[in-house]
């Protein structure tokens, strides 16, 4: 398992606009995490709580299992879905398997 970060992306599909058809592939970008706990220099991302932000608008981290928590917020694990405005699955580099 690895922690998902600040920067990691989501591909998937934008499904909130009809521009210019929807749904259409994107992908999204982790804009916002937990500034206590980072990896390379980058906040990790939180499930529920942290913003991906896709070209049709935001989305939240769906927690895949809860493996590690932060302040009770689980954190997001490369693999999580992404739900809301885009649709997609985290991917990323983090090197992070364990707090």
């Amino acid at each position: 398992m690895l922690i998902a970060k600040v920067g990691d992306v989501a591909p998937g599909i934008c499904v909130c606009v009809a521009y210019p058809m929807s749904p259409y592939p994107a992908t999204g970008v982790v804009m916002s995490g937990n500034t206590d706990i980072t990896t390379g220099g980058s906040p990790v991302a939180m499930a529920g709580t942290s913003l991906v932000s896709f070209p049709c608008g935001t989305s939240v981290i769906v927690p895949g299992g809860v493996s590690f928590t932060s302040g009770g917020v689980p954190l997001s694990k490369l693999g999580d879905t992404v739900s809301g405005c885009g649709n997609g699955v985290l991917t990323g580099t983090s090197n992070i398997t364990s707090l």
